[in-house]
């Protein structure tokens, strides 16, 4: 870490837009660094541009659907492989407010890669950076339905279940370190 950016880098992933896009900037009004993370690289582009101009902090950009296997590697990859990095925020998520019967299965199967394997093969390939370092933190996104479930939310609702309980056993395992977990909960407006 550089003189001036002593917050180290911040990961985001779903940052393209909605909330993954407000988190960048307020990270980088703080002085982080970022990584971007997110399926669109012309929005990625749009708002490094947008971010590195008003905070004059570094901005990468990773083009990845975190859905597909190998996009996921890919920025696992890159998390294990940089040290600078200090917060990540598995923003990423993708819903389908349908019943069962009427989600295809495709859909139901890209609901889980993103919402679940994809959170917690990030959060492992960080983790021990984390602990070695015995410092950094963690931030998974879930979803008041994700301690509820309607007629048309059964998949989604147990995907956001899961990183409720997750993130909870994480910040039991860390207990006692200066990594930190932490569960944001997204109240959904209908």
């Amino acid at each position: 870490m550089t003189e001036k950016n002593k917050m180290g880098t911040a990961v985001v992933t779903g940052a393209s837009s909605g909330l993954g896009e407000v988190f960048a900037e307020r990270f980088a009004k703080r002085g982080y660094d970022l990584k971007l993370v997110a399926r669109r690289g012309d929005r990625l582009d749009a708002i490094a541009q947008k971010i590195e101009s008003k905070y004059g902090i570094k901005v990468t950009n990773l083009v990845a659907d975190l859905g597909l296997d190998t996009d996921v590697e890919k920025v696992a990859e890159e998390l294990r492989n940089d040290k600078s990095i200090t917060l990540l925020i598995n923003n990423a998520g993708t819903s389908s407010l349908t019943s069962v019967t009427k989600t295809s299965v495709q859909k139901q199967k890209e609901m889980v890669n993103v919402n679940i394997t994809a959170l917690m093969l990030l959060s492992n390939a960080i983790l021990p950076q984390f602990l070695e370092k015995n410092e950094g933190t963690l931030i998974n996104i879930a979803s008041v339905l994700g301690f509820y479930s309607l007629p048309i939310s059964a998949i989604y609702s147990g995907t956001k279940g899961f990183v409720i309980q997750y993130t909870k056993g994480l910040q039991e395992e860390v207990k006692g370190t200066y990594c930190r977990n932490y569960i944001i909960i997204i109240w959904q407006i209908f």
